[in-house]
């Protein structure tokens, strides 16, 4: 059913009832009032973030990689913390780590590294974390988790190979292990779901109980702890 939304040439109006219509989940009646207002206003950082996020939500990502861009560009005061909500927001779409990452078979991680090792790009090291043994370094447990932008636009989370599961021999240094879908665009939201995924499946895997001792990450520590809570409730 098509919609027939009042556009009144007011840019004030116009992205009043854009952001109405996002905050309540009207997002194809959001989307025609706030390009209509960024007609009369482009750089408007607040029109533009919620364009974003309403075609992020339909499920138009090329549209929303636009707008995002867009929106990371402009010299604005107010476009970094909008990039920022953004990033959480198409973080946390669904909330399930489980479901939004796919861990790769092994042929096709054979597949990556091959197209990989011909790529110009490099992955990009983005958490680092480390469980103790009764305190002692010697008999640690730690991973490093590493991101590259992949085939197909999707952004892959790799391991240096000493520390993979995958069974592979190779002598290229990194085996990818992981995999984002297509809807996630954003490097840093790719980042957070890869370290939820991981910290879940070596929860599961090697039946550990708290949160890691050691855990840097490139995001910022409040956004760090939350997702760390989220694998260990317990953690602080």
């Amino acid at each position: 059913m098509s919609l027939n939304i009042p556009l009144p040439d007011d840019p004030k109006v116009t992205q009043h009832n854009g952001i109405v219509f996002t905050e309540v989940g009207a997002y194809a009646a959001a989307v025609p009032s706030l390009q209509h207002s960024l007609k009369f206003d482009p750089g408007n950082c607040r029109s533009m973030y919620y364009l974003a996020l309403a075609h992020f939500r339909l499920g138009q990502y090329d549209s929303a990689v636009q707008a995002y861009n867009t929106l990371a560009r402009s010299s604005d005061p107010e476009s970094r913390p909008g990039c920022a909500m953004l990033q959480r927001a198409f973080t946390l779409r669904d909330g399930h780590h489980l479901r939004d990452v796919e861990e790769l078979e092994e042929n096709m991680a054979l597949d990556m590294i091959e197209r990989m090792y011909h790529s110009e790009l490099q992955p990009i090291h983005f958490v680092g974390m480390v469980w103790l043994k009764e305190g002692q370094l010697r008999t640690a447990r730690a991973l490093d988790l590493s991101i590259i932008y992949g085939p197909e636009n999707q952004f892959l989370c790799v391991l240096p190979q000493g520390q993979s599961w995958l069974e592979i021999e190779t002598e290229n240094a990194w085996v990818p292990v992981w995999r984002c879908p297509v809807s996630v665009f954003d490097r840093r939201a790719a980042q957070q779901l890869f370290f939820l995924r991981a910290l879940f499946t070596l929860k599961s895997r090697f039946k550990l109980t708290t949160a890691p001792d050691v855990c840097s990450t490139e995001f910022p520590i409040e956004h760090r702890d939350i997702l760390l809570q989220r694998i260990f409730p317990d953690s602080r």
